[in-house]
């Protein structure tokens, strides 16, 4: 009795404690298909900015992505920061704050810069809304199953959910703003017209104040459920309005769960970070000590003016606040090595920001899990899974096994061979002919005297 008690009080505090799943993250972030494809979609943003960049600054000599990334990064790098020092608050280097910040920057870019901001948004959600949907595909499939997908199956489930799902689900809250904004924008040219419009209008104003929590209401509820738009498609493979309607439902019903998921995954994720940024400036640094002193000692051309090696002219040595850095003094061939090393080094330093961008989408995974389980009362293994993910999985080129073929069907009266001897069929309905079993009856004994006398003695 003792013992069952302890095992559901044990069930009971494992059940209280699901945010240790949260744990799991680092580990599904690390994953390198999920590495790759969130790689591949941090490059193209950096390269599509800094290729409108280069049109911007020939018309007007700014820089808008290159300002506008700098700024969320130091605001990533200060959100970070005040998690690990739990920091919570409002002001410049709280959690909080640093989140504001953020959004700030992204409203200035999209008043003051409206053109760079349609042409580098827009274009950049078609991206992460294929790549991203596969890290959340992969995310949910290794989170619910502990199966690991390749990236063809996860692109190939994005394929079939894309338009209607994975990339209509951000732009449904912004299509019920945009509606319920055209609404009061009609209001509001009604509430113009002389003497009527001032006397019908004013009387209806209510409904501007209550278009106005609407507007309110669904762009809080975006920005606090929006990490879970994909994650549902991903784990359900519904479509747009069914993963809208959940994290909105999940966001509203359990707030203070999802506030506390949401701050166990942000401390979690920036010590992670923190661990990542580190493990990349000692393995840049631990190459640029012992490459440069390779370089130094043999032969003249190692050591430049000021005693520097040559390594430190083509690439300067990393800090872990500024991993890279375009300075160099070369001159002749050495442009080439200098910028290939750049490269090289480049590629490392977005890797760590992909790892970032893979655990904010494997944590958003964890966390629709968690509060599905919460609401829903599902369990954390069910998962959406495709018609040819349920089947047996048969190679090309090899043909599947042939089915055992059945017995001849045989007739009445055929004798069948079983292992070399002769059998004969029984009739149909099992009964025997009476003539059979009548010539099968043992022949009567001449001693007995009741034989021939139908059992009877005189």
């Amino acid at each position: 009795m003792t013992n069952g008690a302890d095992s559901q009080q044990k069930g009971n505090w494992l059940e209280s404690c699901n945010f240790v799943q949260v744990f799991r993250t680092f580990r599904m972030a690390v994953h390198p298909t999920k590495l790759v494809l969130a790689l591949l979609a941090v490059l193209v943003s950096w390269v599509w900015g800094r290729l409108l960049d280069r049109i911007w600054a020939a018309a007007d000599h700014t820089r808008v992505f290159e300002d506008w990334s700098a700024q969320q990064a130091d605001c990533i790098g200060s959100a970070l920061a005040a998690v690990t020092h739990g920091e919570l608050g409002i002001g410049p280097g709280g959690l909080i704050g640093s989140l504001m910040a953020m959004l700030q920057g992204t409203s200035a870019v999209l008043h003051d810069h409206t053109w760079f901001a349609i042409l580098y948004f827009v274009p950049l959600l078609f991206v992460w809304a294929f790549l991203g949907g596969a890290v959340c595909r992969i995310a949910a499939v290794q989170f619910a199953r502990d199966e690991k997908i390749g990236a063809g199956e996860a692109i190939s489930f994005v394929k079939q959910r894309y338009f209607g799902g994975f990339l209509l689900a951000p732009l449904l809250p912004l299509l019920m703003v945009l509606l319920v904004g055209v609404l009061l924008v009609i209001g509001g040219m009604f509430l113009s017209i002389p003497y009527v419009g001032d006397i019908l209008a004013s009387l209806v104003f209510g409904l501007a104040i209550f278009g106005g929590v609407v507007i309110a209401l669904t762009l809080l509820g975006a920005l606090v459920g929006g990490s879970l738009f994909w994650p549902t498609i991903a784990a359900e493979g519904s479509e747009s309005l069914d993963a809208v309607s959940r994290s909105f439902h999940y966001v509203g019903a359990t707030p203070w769960r999802t506030l506390f998921y949401g701050l166990v995954a942000m401390a979690y994720g920036a010590l992670c970070f923190l661990f990542v940024r580190f493990l990349a400036y000692l393995s840049l640094a631990a190459a640029h000590v012992f490459a440069g002193f390779g370089t130094s000692p043999f032969g003249w051309w190692g050591v430049r003016e000021e005693g520097a090696n040559k390594l430190d002219m083509l690439w300067q040595a990393p800090s872990f606040d500024r991993l890279f850095s375009t300075a160099g003094t070369v001159s002749g061939v050495e442009h080439f090595s200098h910028w290939v090393i750049l490269i090289w080094v480049f590629l490392t330093v977005m890797l760590v920001w992909a790892f970032l961008a893979s655990f904010y989408l494997c944590a958003s995974t964890v966390v629709y899990f968690l509060l599905r389980r919460e609401n829903d009362a599902m369990d954390i293994e069910d998962v959406y899974l495709d018609t040819y993910e349920e089947t047996d999985y048969t190679p090309e080129g090899v043909p599947p096994a042939a089915e055992p073929a059945a017995p001849p069907a045989t007739e009445v009266g055929v004798p069948v061979t079983v292992e070399g001897a002769a059998v004969e069929p029984a009739p149909p309905g099992g009964d025997r002919p009476p003539e059979q079993a009548a010539e099968d009856q043992p022949a009567p004994d001449a001693d007995d005297p009741a034989a021939g006398t139908g059992g009877k003695q005189d």
